[in-house]
């Protein structure tokens, strides 16, 4: 597992901001919203900086941009690290929730898992409630997002859990019922590959964090840098046709269909990534899916039309295994994140 902490570790090691500091932040808050039904709220917190504790401060903070519709972004230390569970769940179409993933050396559960509570509440409500505090444009990706944190959050957008560990009950494969405890780690989260401020913040961290976790096979291929165009193209997974930018996109073909899976668009060369698609696309069937779930943003590539709602129509390629009817079916549903390369 990557080098980390324990939440609580990480939470004793925080030196609260000074008053000034705090009083820096609301001043900088009320100029943004200085028109706003937030003013009165920002005033008074601005009042009590000196009763408020570190949580409490940051909460309040996170709840007034929340009601503006805006994102609070916190400062060091927590910006650059993001708490995690050593696993990922995911929701499947029969509404089930799934440990798709496990970081490598993690052995108390195992992928296939079926988690039915969180914390003695039912999955799906668990989700609702975390979802809540995104603030996403719809209730659809509120949901995508209260899922994705109940097992990361990177600090920069969201407070640290509250509680140091999550209380887990699940099915195994073989449908017998456990109950796991498992505590929160606090890593430091690889280096944005830009240092834009006009893309997602939070999905582009989550991006990140999820290659540390998950596939640090990439993170090496890359070199310690982030969303880079390497020389010499290399295949990170069997079966995989070989890319520039194996932290950007994946390309293969299930049965007669091609596939290429886009991780994200903030790369440090937009050129070369409208280049890379065109180079796969030219090696892969004619009828190729080009999977952007949760990417967001615009690509002006010839030939595809890339929508942002293609996740609510694509299952995910990793669940998919090698199965070319389901693929082939869900091309046939009409999303414009289908495309034929030229």
């Amino acid at each position: 597992m990557p080098e980390a902490m324990s939440l609580a570790e990480f939470t004793a090691a925080i030196t609260p901001l000074t008053v000034p500091q705090r009083v820096a932040i609301v001043e900088r808050a009320l100029v943004q919203f200085g028109h706003t039904d937030a003013v009165h709220r920002l005033r008074t917190l601005r009042s009590c900086v000196h009763m408020t504790d570190e949580r409490a401060f940051h909460r309040e903070l996170a709840a007034v941009h929340r009601s503006q519709g805006q994102t609070y972004l916190l400062p060091e230390p927590y910006a650059s690290r993001f708490a995690y569970l050593p696993f990922r769940l995911e929701r499947t179409g029969a509404s089930e929730y799934l440990i798709t993933k496990v970081v490598a050396g993690y052995a108390a559960v195992q992928p296939g898992a079926q988690v039915t509570h969180w914390n003695g509440t039912p999955i799906g409500w668990a989700v609702a409630l975390i979802g809540a505090q995104a603030c996403g444009p719809t209730p659809t990706a509120n949901l995508a997002r209260g899922l994705d944190s109940l097992t990361l959050r990177p600090l920069m957008t969201w407070l640290p859990p509250g509680d140091d560990t999550v209380a887990m009950t699940y099915l195994s494969p073989d449908g017998s019922p456990h109950s796991l405890r498992v505590p929160w780690r606090v890593g430091e989260i690889p280096a944005p590959a830009t240092a834009r401020q006009d893309i997602d913040l939070d999905a582009d961290a989550r991006l990140r964090a999820r290659k540390l976790l998950f596939r640090p096979d990439v993170v090496a291929a890359e070199g310690g840098h982030t969303a880079v165009r390497l020389d010499k193209p290399v295949a990170v997974a069997d079966g995989d046709i070989p890319t520039h930018m194996p932290g950007v996109l994946r390309a293969r073909v299930v049965g007669r269909v091609g596939h290429v899976r886009i991780y994200t668009f903030h790369v440090r060369e937009p050129a070369a990534l409208q280049a890379e698609i065109d180079r796969l696309l030219a090696l892969l069937p004619s009828t190729t899916a080009i999977d952007v779930r949760g990417t967001g943003g615009m690509l002006d590539t010839p030939h595809i039309l890339i929508d942002d709602h293609a996740e609510d129509l694509f299952t995910r390629r990793d669940l998919l295994g090698d199965n070319a009817d389901l693929l082939a079916q869900l091309l046939n549903t009409g999303t414009n994140a289908t495309a034929n390369s030229p």
